[in-house]
C-alpha cells in the first residue's frame, strides 16, 4: 500500500490533512486551532471546522513520537495558516518514532534577548548568552543524554528593543535553528508587538513565526499544556510608537 498525502476536500472543513510516519497514517491525533479539536481517523486524516482567528494549526504530539520536520527551534508539530476561513487548505505532519518515556526537560525564563549592549562592560548580550546560557545548556545536555528537551518559559525577546536593535521573534529563531534541543515555546508579555494595541494582534508575529499560544504535547508520560496568561492592552501604542505595554 502506497500512502496518499492528498486528504479529500470537505465542504465547511477549512483545514484537512494527515498525520503520519513514512507511508502509515497515525490514528486517533487530537489536531487544534487553539479553540476547536478532532481527532485523526483510521488512515490519519483530519477534518476540522475553524475561523482561523489564530492563524495556526497543532498536532497534540502523542506519546513515542517527535517531529520529523522542521527544526529544533519550530519543532513541525504546528504550522501558520491564513486567517481567511473561506480558503481550503491542507495541512500534513510528519512524525518520527521516538521512544521518551524516560526524559529531561530544561526549563528557561526570561531570555530577553535584545542585540544590546549590557553590563559594564557593555558586552552584546547575545554574544553573553551564547558564551553562557547556550554553552552551558549545551554542557548540560551532554552529560544527561538523549531525550532532553528545552521548554521556554516565556520573554525570549524583549518588546522595548523590537523596533530600536531590530532583534524580533525572527531573530531568535534564526539564532536557536542549530540549538542541539528540541525546543517548545510558551509565550511572555515581552514577546507582543508594541507597536499594536489587542491581544489578538500583539500576538500575531510571536505565534505566526515562533508557535501557538495555545497547544499541548505529550513527552512518555507526561502531558504538557500550554497557556498564553497575557491579556495584552497596550496603551496608545500605534504603527511607529511603542505603547504602555500594559
Amino acid at each position: 500500500l502506497t500512502l496518499s498525502l492528498d486528504v479529500p476536500q470537505k465542504e465547511g472543513y477549512s483545514l484537512r490533512g494527515i498525520v503520519h510516519v513514512g507511508d502509515t497514517g497515525i490514528a486517533n491525533v487530537w489536531v487544534s486551532d487553539g479553540v476547536n479539536f478532532t481527532q485523526t481517523d483510521e488512515q490519519g486524516f483530519y477534518w476540522l471546522k475553524s475561523d482561523k482567528r489564530f492563524g495556526y494549526v497543532f498536532i497534540c504530539l502523542p506519546s513515542g513520537y517527535l517531529p520529523a520536520t522542521g527544526t529544533n527551534a519550530v519543532p513541525g508539530y504546528w504550522k501558520a495558516v491564513s486567517i481567511d476561513a473561506n480558503l481550503y487548505e491542507q495541512c500534513n505532519f510528519e512524525l518520527k518514532e521516538a521512544n521518551t518515556a524516560n526524559h529531561q526537560v530544561f526549563f528557561a525564563a526570561d531570555l530577553h534577548l535584545a542585540d544590546r549592549a549590557v553590563g559594564p562592560n557593555s558586552v552584546n548580550d547575545l554574544k553573553q548568552f551564547d558564551l553562557g546560557f547556550i554553552a552551558d545548556t549545551k554542557a548540560l545536555a551532554a552529560a544527561y543524554g538523549e531525550n532532553t528537551f528545552l521548554i521556554t518559559l516565556g520573554d525570549i525577546t524583549w518588546d522595548a528593543h523590537w523596533y530600536k536593535t531590530g532583534f524580533m521573534p525572527a531573530n531568535y529563531v534564526a539564532k536557536m535553528k542549530n540549538y542541539p534541543l528540541m525546543i517548545f515555546n510558551c509565550m511572555g508579555n515581552h514577546d507582543n508587538n508594541p507597536y499594536v494595541r489587542g491581544d489578538n494582534n500583539g500576538s500575531k508575529i510571536y505565534r505566526t513565526t515562533v508557535a501557538p499560544t495555545y497547544y499541548s504535547f505529550n513527552l512518555g508520560d507526561v502531558h504538557y499544556i500550554v497557556l498564553d496568561n497575557i491579556e495584552w492592552i497596550n496603551t496608545n501604542g500605534s504603527n511607529g510608537f511603542v505603547g504602555e505595554r500594559d
